[in-house]
């Protein structure tokens, strides 16, 4: 979706990954921004980068143990990451598992938790 241009010619398409985790995202990002780099030497030319797009239009439900801190500090992107509960894999309640989040996400500064339960996955939602 990305690398086939189907963000550019669709730039209000959303698209989520729910439920695979997320430390995936910032290394294909940027295999992704090296490989385009490769194809413009060819003429194949994006009008941003493919992490751009990424950011954009896609969001991505990290597992309760990945480490959103450590990829937001690696690779940026920190739009990408949305919470989602998780009750189906590990039990428990809503109210548990944002208080797992909220450790994984602690040194991105408070702003950013409100960006992460909320407002990051508002986009996978327009119009709510």
């Amino acid at each position: 979706m990305v690398m086939g241009k189907v963000f550019e010619r669709f730039p209000r398409l959303r698209f989520g990954v729910i439920e695979v985790g997320a430390s995936w995202v910032g290394p294909m990002c940027e295999r992704m921004d090296l490989h385009s780099k490769l194809m413009a030497k060819v003429g194949i030319t994006y009008s941003m980068p493919p992490s751009e797009f990424v950011r954009r239009n896609v969001r991505v439900t990290p597992f309760w143990h990945e480490d959103v801190n450590l990829m937001v500090e690696r690779y940026g992107l920190k739009e990408v990451y949305v919470f989602s509960t998780g009750l189906s894999a590990c039990g428990g309640q809503p109210r548990t598992r944002s208080g797992v989040f909220a450790r994984t996400i602690d040194r991105l500064g408070s702003d950013y938790e409100q960006a992460f339960f909320c407002d990051n996955g508002a986009l996978l939602f327009p119009g709510l």
